[in-house]
């Protein structure tokens, strides 16, 4: 009998911490704007890109979500015409003009706004640590340049819930880096 005890408050505690488990997929639409270059005048700019992310999420108290994730905001490209950058200094340069979509991994805090019937919006804030490569090329030298840091990330969300499982969100994420990055997302969250 006591074993049959511990059993059922095993099982029991088991689907309290389920229940509130839930994986989001996403898919979005990340802009960054350069910093102004002043006399650098640029060919090309495509400072814009389709992202994705997958994160896990924890509801650890009625309104207040844990989540952790990995977001790829995509990839930017910059084209230079009409300015001299020396070979030594490419590397320096092209970091301080290039436009950053990077990708990485979130940790944060969602917390219930609102809620009425299957409607919820919610606000997240979190960190984001992230990497990116800088490609570059001048005639025949090729110079890769890697940065990566740890900035703060903040959002809304609205999400419809379908049923005790799936929901579909939409939302908006600011991403504080040095140029700052702005992703539009739709997405999908199923609970476990």
């Amino acid at each position: 009998m006591k074993y049959r005890m511990l059993l059922l408050a095993g099982l029991t505690c088991s689907q309290l911490v389920w229940a509130t488990t839930d994986l989001r997929v996403s898919l979005g639409y990340s802009d960054t704007d350069i910093s102004d270059m002043g006399s650098v005048q640029f060919a090309q700019v495509d400072d814009s890109s389709v992202s994705w992310g997958l994160e896990l999420g924890y509801e650890y108290a009625p309104g207040w979500r844990l989540f952790a994730g990995y977001q790829d905001l995509g990839h930017a490209e910059l084209q230079i015409k009409d300015v001299v950058i020396s070979q030594q200094n490419l590397p320096v340069s092209l970091k301080e003009l290039a436009p950053i979509l990077p990708s990485g991994f979130t940790l944060g805090l969602d917390a219930r706004l609102w809620q009425h019937n299957q409607w919820l919006l919610s606000g997240s804030f979190g960190l984001y640590s992230w990497q990116a490569d800088i490609d570059s090329r001048v005639g025949a030298s090729r110079q890769q340049s890697h940065l990566s840091d740890t900035d703060w990330l903040m959002g809304a969300q609205l999400s419809y819930k379908f049923n005790q499982r799936w929901s579909l969100l939409t939302g908006y994420r600011h991403y504080a880096l040095d140029e700052p990055v702005g992703e539009w997302r739709l997405g999908a969250e199923y609970r476990f």
